[in-house]
C-alpha cells in the first residue's frame, strides 16, 4: 500500500510524462496522415496538427491506470474506474467531431453520454453549496439531470473559448490547478476530494506538459478531443470531489463567452486580424468573443491576449479558493 502523497505523485509523474513524449510523436503522425488545421493567427499561416490533444488523453488514462493499479484496496477502485469511463466518453465524442465534424447540435448534447459512468455509481452529494443559493438539496434530480448537465455543459464551454496558441490548454491548467489546490485544501473535512485532487492533478500536469508544444507559437492543436476532454474531466473532478461550487466559479468567464457567441447565433469566432507589427485587432463590432473584449484593450500580440485571458480566469480560481476557506 502506497501513501496519499505517493500515489499522486507517481500518477502525475506518468502523466507529465506521457504528454510529454507522446505530444510530437503524434503530431507527425497526425499530419503525415493529414489531419491539420492551419494556424489563423500566424501571417503565412501554417499547418499543424490538429488533434494533438489525443495525447493528453493518452496521459490522463495512464495516470488514472497507475492510480488503480498502486491503490489496490486501500481506496474504493470504483469511483476512478467511473472517472476514467467518464473522460474516455467524452474523448470519443471529441475524436468523432474532430473526423466528422458532427452537426452543432450533435456536438451539444453528445457529452452526456459520458455522465453515464457517474451517474450509475450514483457518484456526489446531492446536497451541493452554490454560489448565492447556498447549500441546496436536489435530492433525485442531482444524478438524473445535474450530472449530465455539468459534464455535457463544461466539456461544451471549454470548447467555445478557443483558437488561439495555448488559450485552451492554459485555461484548462489553470482551472485543473485550482480544483487540485482547493481538494488538498478541504480534505480533511472532505476525505473525497482526494479523489478530485487526484484527476485535477493528472489532468494539469497533463495539460502543463501539452503546452510546451502549444503554447505560442504552437507546434501541435488540441482539436475538440483536448478540448472537450478539459471541460469533461473538470465536471468529473468537482463531481467525485463535491467541489460543484468550485466549478461553478472557474466555468463563470466562459458564461460569459456564451452570451457573446450567442449574440452571433454561434457563428462569431475568437481569432483577431493579423496586423503587420505582429499583434492582433478585433473585428469591428461588438466584441464576438472575450479575445476581442482583451484585443481592444490595446496593440497586444497573440500570446499577450492569451496571457491576459489566462490571468482572468487565475482571478476566477483565486475566488473559488477563497469560497471555500
Amino acid at each position: 500500500m502506497v501513501s496519499d502523497i505517493a500515489l499522486l505523485a507517481l500518477s502525475f509523474v506518468a502523466s507529465f510524462f506521457t504528454t510529454f513524449f507522446l505530444t510530437p510523436i503524434v503530431s507527425r503522425e497526425l499530419v503525415r496522415v493529414g489531419i491539420v488545421g492551419r494556424d489563423m493567427q500566424k501571417k503565412n499561416r501554417p499547418v499543424l496538427a490538429e488533434m494533438g490533444g489525443l495525447s493528453v488523453v493518452a496521459g490522463i488514462v495512464l495516470g488514472i491506470s497507475v492510480a488503480i493499479a498502486l491503490a489496490k484496496n486501500a481506496y474504493p477502485l470504483e469511483i476512478l474506474f467511473g472517472a476514467l469511463a467518464s473522460i474516455l466518453v467524452v474523448s470519443i465524442v471529441g475524436i468523432v467531431d474532430d473526423l466528422f465534424q458532427l452537426p452543432q447540435l450533435a456536438k451539444a448534447f453528445l457529452p452526456v453520454l459520458g455522465a453515464l459512468p457517474l451517474m450509475a455509481l450514483r457518484e456526489g452529494a446531492r446536497t451541493v453549496s452554490l454560489p448565492l443559493f447556498g447549500a441546496v438539496d436536489f435530492g433525485l434530480l442531482y444524478p438524473l439531470l445535474l450530472i449530465p448537465l455539468g459534464i455535457t455543459g463544461a466539456a461544451n464551454a471549454t470548447n467555445i473559448l478557443a483558437g488561439l496558441n495555448g488559450l485552451e490548454a492554459g485555461l484548462g491548467a489553470v482551472m485543473h490547478g485550482t480544483v487540485f489546490l482547493v481538494s488538498l485544501l478541504v480534505f480533511s473535512s472532505q476525505p473525497e476530494s482526494l479523489y478530485s485532487a487526484l484527476i485535477s492533478g493528472i489532468v494539469f500536469f497533463s495539460l502543463l506538459a501539452f503546452l510546451k508544444f502549444n503554447i505560442f507559437p504552437a507546434k501541435t492543436f488540441p482539436g475538440d478531443i483536448g478540448t472537450l476532454v478539459i471541460g469533461g474531466s473538470l465536471a468529473v473532478s468537482v463531481i467525485i470531489g463535491n467541489l460543484e461550487r468550485v466549478g461553478v466559479i472557474l466555468i463563470f468567464p466562459y458564461f460569459i463567452e456564451l452570451f457573446l457567441k450567442a449574440r452571433t447565433k454561434f457563428k462569431g469566432t475568437s481569432f483577431g486580424l493579423l496586423q503587420r507589427d505582429g499583434t492582433l485587432s478585433a473585428p469591428k463590432g461588438f466584441p464576438q468573443s472575450l479575445t476581442h473584449v482583451v484585443m481592444k484593450a490595446g496593440r497586444l500580440t497573440e500570446l499577450q491576449v492569451v496571457l491576459i485571458i489566462l490571468l482572468v480566469e487565475a482571478f476566477f480560481g483565486a475566488l473559488a479558493i477563497l469560497s471555500v476557506l
